[in-house]
């Protein structure tokens, strides 16, 4: 049996197209940008953009609900 990692999107401020990120450079963004870091991750877990104000942060492949920051 195989798993897929799940996989995280990054869209900056001003380009008009998604990148894939790794976990890892998604979780050190969000660190830098918020306080609170246990209901940002819950929201992205749940498909909802996280803003911050250089970028918009999704997990790949989920039907994503905007949500602002």
């Amino acid at each position: 049996m195989q798993f897929k990692m799940t996989q995280y999107e990054v869209k900056y401020l001003g380009e008009n197209r998604w990148k894939e990120i790794s976990e890892k450079t998604c979780m050190e963004f969000i660190v830098d940008s918020f306080d609170l870091l246990t209901p940002i991750i819950a929201d992205l877990l749940n498909g909802k953009e996280i803003r911050t104000p250089y970028a918009i942060y999704r997990l790949k492949g989920l039907k994503n609900v905007e949500e602002q920051y």
